[in-house]
Parts: structure tokens; C-alpha cells; sequence
């Protein structure tokens, strides 16, 4: 399968929030498919990016996320999610896909070995692959071949200290196993980067800002220009 366009979204949305531990789903996930797409552009891919920030249910939610993939044009969708579970012992990364496609648990196994050969999160279930049927609309209900990414799991600290110290790999790795290509340029991290968790007594407030696209919720720990300030106050609302 030669993919030359993709339709790349971030997980639940601005008001739906998915899975929380020591990391946030719906705020990783959002770095994550930005930094993604932007590997993906920089290879001359064409990646329409989609975050949801309207729904205030969880079928508005899904619904909301499936009518953007199939407004768009495209060989494959790709949603960006992290995993949970009540015990902090689950751990790994694994990609779903609809039972029985064998093109899409192809490309769904090789983006999670991708992920795990950068950074050493756990590869799930043998290949990395989780097939789905009814469970998953996003799967079901998209009209292109669809995979969800599972990146790792929120409460399990190696996973996270795994995820958050090869960040920038992983997101190379997911890039590359989207077209099944090495990609040999691609965006610089930035130089002694803080730390993107914010502070215990800022993370609700994070979370809030984050939620309301206040922010885009990277680098919680950066120094702000003044022109970022300006953004800040007229998605307040403050300069109307």
C-alpha cells in the first residue's frame, strides 16, 4: 500500500478527556499527532491534522472525529490514543485494527515495532497488533483503512519514563511506520528542552487550559515570548 496522504487525529477531545495517571491521554496524544505530522509533511506526505474540541459526549466525540477522517482525502486514518488500565503492571504499546484486514494489521504491527525498537516499551501481544470488530468505532466507521495507536500506558511509570525520554523517537518511529519507509529528515527537538510535565500545583490548571485550547499543551516549563502571550489572551477572548 503506497500512502501519500494520511488523516492523522489525537484521541477523545477538548472536553471528552480518555485516560489520566502520571501522564494525560488527551494532552500527549495531541503532541504526539503534531509532532507526527509534522515528521510526515517534512517527508512530503499530505497530513490533514484533526483534534476534537467541541463534543461534549462521548458518542459526539467519536462521531465528531469520523465525520473530519471521511471529509478528507486520503489512503489511510490514523487516530492517536494512550493505553489504561486499573493496574499499574499493564504495560506496552500495541495498534489496533479491524479483525480480518490483513493490510491494516500489517501497517498496525509495523508502527508498534517501530515504537518499541526506539524506545524499549514492551511490544504487546507478539506483533504488536490488536484486532478489533465492533468495539471501536473509529475503526468501524471510517471509510478508509484506519488504525489506533496505543502508544503505552499512562499508569505504568517505565512505560512513561520510557515514552517521555524518547519522545522524539517514538514520533520518528511512528512516522516511519505509517509509509513503511525510513524518513531521513525531520524536525529538530529543541535544545535542553524543560521538562513538558507541568508542575504538581500547575496541573490542573494545565490540564483546564489545555482542554479549553488555551495551549497546546507542550513545554508546560518554557519561558513564553511575548508573542505567545498575545496568542494566550485573544484565545481568552481578551483582545475582542
Amino acid at each position: 500500500m503506497t500512502i501519500k496522504a494520511i488523516t492523522l487525529s489525537s484521541g477523545h477531545g477538548k472536553y471528552m478527556q480518555g485516560a489520566s495517571g502520571i501522564i494525560n491521554e488527551v494532552i500527549e496524544a495531541r503532541r504526539v499527532a503534531n509532532q507526527v505530522a509534522k515528521i510526515l509533511r517534512g517527508a512530503d506526505i499530505a497530513v490533514n491534522l484533526f483534534h476534537e474540541n467541541d463534543a461534549k459526549n462521548a458518542t459526539d466525540n467519536v462521531n465528531s472525529i469520523i465525520k473530519y477522517h471521511n471529509s478528507t482525502q486520503r489512503d489511510l486514518d490514523v487516530s492517536i490514543h494512550f493505553n489504561d488500565f486499573k493496574e499499574a503492571t499493564a504495560h506496552g504499546t500495541e495498534t489496533l485494527h479491524i479483525e480480518g484486514d490483513t493490510q491494516t494489521r500489517g501497517i498496525a504491527s509495523r508502527i508498534s515495532r517501530a515504537i518499541s525498537a526506539a524506545s524499549g516499551i514492551f511490544l504487546r501481544r507478539g506483533d504488536g497488533t490488536f484486532a478489533r470488530t465492533t468495539q471501536v468505532g473509529f475503526l468501524r466507521f471510517t471509510n478508509r483503512p484506519a488504525v489506533l495507536l496505543e502508544v503505552c500506558f499512562v499508569r505504568n511509570e517505565n512505560d512513561v519514563r520510557l515514552y517521555q525520554e524518547n519522545f522524539y523517537a517514538i514520533c520518528h518511529a511512528i512516522a516511519e511506520g505509517i509509509i513503511g519507509r525510513a524518513i531521513t529528515t525531520q524536525p529538530a527537538p529543541p535544545q535542553n528542552m524543560p521538562n513538558h510535565e507541568p508542575s504538581e500545583w500547575a496541573k490542573t490548571s494545565w490540564i483546564k487550559a489545555t482542554a479549553k485550547g488555551i495551549t497546546d499543551g507542550t513545554n508546560p516549563q518554557a519561558n513564553a515570548s511575548r508573542e505567545q502571550i498575545i496568542v494566550i489572551l485573544d484565545r481568552l477572548g481578551l483582545l475582542d
